[in-house]
């Protein structure tokens, strides 16, 4: 079942890559298009302005980002992640990332109580007991079989849930994309992961497990990453809409209509003065 949902989310994260591919696309005609006006004589009031108030330091990010993925990832990460995709059978990886995810049930707990989600704390308790007995220390998601769905959540979705703003966009060395909110919120999911009584190597293996499955998943879905006009932005876009998806439980609001409200008559009446 945990795999079921993670290529559910795939598949929607696929389709938000394939609309960004068209807005980058976009994006850089606009670019060009503006570049022409302003070299045309037109006033750089006119020009196109690219900045983003999410990212208020792409200048600090972009670098950061070029050091992870055309050095970290490509000379460490990719190639790790091959081997183990490669070498390790999928029953293995399967069982190791269902451990993972069972040792993350009690957060997932914490923030269903802190988020006010009573029946998802309830299920993500019958999880982990199951998982923990019925399916050898998480192993096996038997819970899941059961028709337990796993409720990820962590504490920066529960200060989305209490109004907390994303703030800005981050790109951090060796870990990739964040946020302000989000990296309070994995701070504070590691301080209490302690109850756990994980020692540091353990909770290394953890974070090892769960990274190179998680590589090993992007695997086919890199070449669109590759093929982006501006892989940064395609980058932060993609993260920013899945941390959106996530917060709202997939079920993100749709954005308000700049049409909405304008009379169509009005609209036919001006047409037909033109």
């Amino acid at each position: 079942m945990v795999r079921v949902m993670a290529r559910i989310e795939a598949k929607v994260l696929l389709v938000s890559m394939m609309l960004l591919l068209g807005g980058c696309s976009s994006t850089q005609d606009e670019k060009l298009a503006a570049e022409q006006n302003n070299a045309d004589g037109q006033t750089s009031a006119e020009t196109y302005d690219d900045s983003d108030s999410r990212d208020p330091i792409e200048d600090f990010n972009r670098p950061i980002f070029d050091f992870n993925w055309k050095v970290l990832d490509e000379y460490i990460l990719k190639p790790v992640a091959t081997g183990y995709g490669n070498y390790v059978p999928a029953p293995v990886r399967t069982g190791l990332l269902n451990v993972v995810l069972n040792l993350e049930e009690p957060v997932n707990f914490v923030n269903d109580i802190l988020q006010f989600k009573i029946k998802d704390a309830g299920v993500t308790t019958g999880r982990f007991l199951i998982n923990s007995t019925i399916g050898l220390l998480g192993i096996f998601d038997v819970a899941g079989e059961m028709g337990l769905e796993r409720k990820e959540e962590d504490f920066a979705q529960t200060l989305g849930v209490w109004g907390v703003d994303h703030g800005a966009y981050l790109m951090l060395p060796g870990a990739g994309p964040s946020t302000a909110k989000d990296l309070t919120g994995d701070i504070v999911d590691s301080a209490a992961f302690g109850f756990n009584m994980l020692s540091w190597p353990q909770s290394l293996l953890k974070l090892t497990i769960k990274t190179l499955d998680t590589r090993v998943d992007l695997m086919s879905q890199e070449q669109l990453l590759n093929d982006s006009i501006d892989p940064y932005l395609f980058t932060k876009e993609l993260y920013l809409q899945r941390q959106e998806y996530k917060l709202h439980d997939g079920d993100v609001p749709e954005t308000e209509d700049e049409f909405e409200g304008i009379d169509e008559d009005e609209l036919d009446e001006e047409d037909d003065d033109l």
